[in-house]
C-alpha cells in the first residue's frame, strides 16, 4: 500500500514516464548497493544570442568574470567533490563567476570539445566541432535564486562565446 502511494505521488509530481523511471532507478540502486543506476539527462541545444537577456538597469551590481583555478570564491562552493574544479581546469574547461558584494552569487562551466561526464561514465561531444561548447554545472546561490544572477551569467557567456565564434 505504501509503495502504491509513493508511485502515485511520483507520477503526479514527475509525470508517468519519469515517475516510473525514478522508482525503477531507486529499486535498482538499492538492490545493487549503488552499482546500478538510471540517470536521465535532457540534452538541449541552445543557440548563442547577441540579444541582451536583461534590460541594462537590471543586475548592474552583479559582476561576472572568468575564474582561475586558484580563485578564492570557488572554495566557497557547497556540495562539490574535492578536486573536481582542478580536474575541470586541467581539461580546459572555463568557469564564469557571478559576484555580488564580494560574495559568490553563482557560476557556470563550459568546455570546448569533448566533456567526460563526472556523474556517469560517458563522453559528451558537442557538434559541430569548433562551433559548439558543452555547458554544465550551472549554480546560483540560494539567496540569489529568482534574481538576475542566472540571466547575467548567461548573458556574459553568450557575449564571450559569440566573440570567439561559437
Amino acid at each position: 500500500l505504501a509503495m502504491l502511494r509513493i508511485l502515485r505521488t511520483n507520477i503526479q509530481t514527475l509525470g508517468w514516464w519519469n515517475g516510473v523511471l525514478y522508482l525503477l532507478g531507486t529499486a535498482l540502486s538499492r538492490a545493487s548497493a549503488d552499482r546500478l543506476r538510471i540517470v536521465k539527462y535532457e540534452l538541449v541545444s541552445q543557440p548563442i544570442s547577441t540579444a541582451p537577456l536583461l534590460p541594462k538597469h537590471r543586475g548592474k551590481k552583479i559582476q561576472v568574470r572568468e575564474a582561475s583555478s586558484d580563485d578564492p570564491l570557488l572554495r566557497s562552493v557547497p556540495d562539490r567533490r574535492e578536486g573536481v574544479f582542478a580536474e575541470r581546469f586541467a581539461q580546459g574547461a572555463r568557469c564564469l563567476l557571478a559576484e555580488l558584494n564580494g560574495e559568490l552569487a553563482g557560476f557556470l562551466w563550459f568546455v570546448k570539445g569533448d566533456y567526460p561526464e563526472d556523474e556517469v561514465r560517458c563522453l559528451f561531444r558537442p557538434l559541430p566541432e569548433g562551433q559548439s561548447v558543452w555547458d554544465y554545472d550551472v549554480y546560483v546561490a540560494k539567496k540569489h535564486r529568482l534574481s538576475p544572477v542566472f540571466l547575467k551569467l548567461w548573458q556574459a557567456a553568450n557575449e564571450r562565446l559569440y566573440a570567439e565564434g561559437i
